[in-house]
C-alpha cells in the first residue's frame, strides 16, 4: 500500500456546481480562470501560445496564501474532454497536483458534479512545516470549491 510522505497535505472537495458537463468542465479546465474562482489565486493567465486549452497548456498564476503571494507555473499534465484534467504546479518551495474530475449530477443535468484532489507538498526545509499548515491547507480548498460554484452558477446564468 501508498504511504503518503508527512510533507504532503491531500486536500478533497467536492462540489455541485450549476452548468452542464460541457460548461463546467471548459471552464475550470481553463485554469486561467482560476482567478475568478479561487480567493487563493491573485491573477492566472495561459502563457502558452497554442489556441484552446489541453494536454502541455501552460499556465501563470500568482498564488496568496496567508498573505504571501507566489508565483507559480502550472501545466496540464492529463486531459480527457469532459472527465478529467490534471494540473501540475510547481515553484521554488512548493509543488502540486491537482486532479479533477468532472461528471453529470445524475438527478439533473443542469449540474455537474466536480471531484478536487490537490496534493501539496513544500520543497526542501519547508516540509517540516507541512503537518502544521493541514487545517490552513484544507480551508483553502473549501474556499476553491465555493468560489468555483459561485462563478458556475454566474456563468451557466450567462449561457441561457
Amino acid at each position: 500500500f501508498f504511504v503518503r510522505p508527512l510533507t504532503m497535505v491531500v486536500v478533497h472537495e467536492v462540489a455541485r456546481c450549476k452548468g452542464n458537463l460541457q460548461q463546467v468542465f471548459n471552464y475550470v479546465a481553463n485554469f486561467a480562470n482560476s482567478e475568478k474562482w479561487d480567493p487563493n489565486v491573485d491573477t492566472a493567465k495561459k502563457i502558452s501560445t497554442a489556441p484552446g486549452v489541453g494536454l502541455g497548456t501552460e499556465y501563470e498564476v500568482l498564488t496568496v496564501f496567508k498573505g504571501i503571494k507566489t508565483p507559480m507555473r502550472f501545466t496540464t499534465t492529463e486531459y480527457v474532454e469532459l472527465e478529467k484534467v490534471v494540473f501540475r504546479g510547481d515553484c521554488p518551495t512548493t509543488s502540486t497536483t491537482d486532479t479533477i474530475s468532472f461528471r453529470s449530477d445524475p438527478e439533473n443535468n443542469s449540474y455537474t458534479l466536480v471531484d478536487w484532489h490537490a496534493d501539496i507538498q513544500l520543497k526542501g526545509w519547508r516540509s517540516i512545516f507541512m503537518l502544521f499548515l493541514k487545517g490552513s491547507l484544507q480551508q483553502l480548498g473549501q474556499d476553491a470549491m465555493a468560489g468555483m460554484m459561485k462563478a458556475c452558477a454566474v456563468m451557466a446564468g450567462m449561457m441561457k
